[in-house]
């Protein structure tokens, strides 16, 4: 079987160290073929939890035939492909390997803009391939969880609120963050997409919002030419009414807080992302449940690599196909037209 890498930074690495690890732990087939289109600033420099370090030939040290162009790339004809260079080439690279016939693992988000996803969509129909996007929270079991708790109380909420503030200068300390994707509008940066991980965990606990409110902008000295910190108001349909759910979003903050919290009718529950931790109070205030789980970073990556080349080799969908990415995009975009407003 034959994979592709279009793009080997930081993520496309992580990718690849996680699936060559399952292969030696014999999770996941041992005839599988590498193949790389890396940056020229990638060709020597390994990347792994956040630590760079100095090799030959990142080809060599990945045992990966390397691939200088996209003509080259397509003579592969990879059965599968891991789109993982900026999100502005998201959709565009995803369409060409879809056009061949291969299977499709986009990182998050699925793209800038929604240009060519249409067509992705229906090419990815006629041909039956398996699409998956990289929403590695989903495979959290506290996350499960937290699902199933919401959805036995969804009529009775009142309100939710989700945070992540973080400090985009100390997420790859070993380069300039001003020349990455995240701080770059032609890349496809800004906090809105880049961060996107909270507005589609909003989406698969709660689905849709009827409308949003956002305001927002690049607000600090941060280098960079996009928006840095968002506040947002989403109204959700109940019985005839709806309920506010608050969205704060920044890469400003330099001490990082990530969190949720639902207010029910009859009880509060409050999550820390960070902790990967639950509390659940009752009417009284009282502690009614309290759950940490121990599931790392690192294990949800390769839960969700394992997820992908089962679906691949059982021929079933994925449960973060593009379709199902397509809404925490369609939130992320009217978040960007409504900051867009400045009003």
């Amino acid at each position: 079987m034959k994979i592709l890498f279009l793009g080997l930074g930081s993520i496309g690495q992580r990718h690849l160290q996680n699936i060559q690890k399952l292969q030696k732990e014999k999770k996941l087939p041992g005839n599988l073929e590498f193949f790389g289109l890396v940056r020229l600033e990638d060709r020597h420099r390994v990347i792994q939890e956040g630590q760079e370090k100095k090799v030959a030939d990142i080809s060599e040290y990945y045992g990966m035939t390397p691939v200088v162009s996209w003509t080259e790339a397509k003579k592969v004809r990879p059965d599968a492909v891991f789109v993982t260079n900026p999100s502005s080439l998201h959709i565009p690279s995803a369409l060409e390997f879809a056009r061949l016939g291969s299977d499709l693992f986009i990182e998050k988000p699925l793209g800038h803009t929604t240009k060519g996803l249409s067509e992705l969509e229906r090419i990815v129909k006629s041909k039956k391939l398996i699409t998956m996007v990289g929403f590695q929270t989903r495979f959290n079991p506290l996350v499960t969880k937290i699902k199933d708790l919401v959805g036995g109380k969804r009529e009775r909420i009142i309100s939710a609120a989700f945070t992540w503030n973080t400090f985009l200068p100390a997420h790859h300390t070993y380069e300039d963050y001003s020349k990455g994707y995240a701080a770059r509008k032609d890349l496809g940066g800004g906090v809105v997409l880049g961060l996107i991980h909270e507005i589609d965990l909003m989406c698969y606990l709660l689905g849709l919002p009827k409308k949003v409110i956002a305001v927002g902008g690049k607000l600090s000295n941060l280098k960079m030419n996009v928006e840095d910190t968002v506040a947002a108001i989403l109204n959700y349909p109940k019985k005839g009414k709806t309920f506010p759910v608050t969205l704060r979003l920044s890469y400003a903050q330099t001490k990082e807080v990530r969190k949720f919290e639902f207010q029910f009718e009859d009880s509060t529950l409050f999550v820390d992302s960070m902790e990967n931790k639950y509390a659940l109070y009752g009417k009284e205030g009282e502690l009614v449940e309290e759950k940490t789980d121990s599931t790392s970073r690192k294990e949800l990556f390769e839960a969700e690599v394992l997820h992908f080349f089962e679906c691949v080799n059982v021929r079933k969908e994925s449960n973060v196909n593009i379709a199902e990415a397509r809404k925490s995009l369609q939130v992320a975009f009217a978040i960007k037209r409504q900051i867009a407003k400045k009003v």
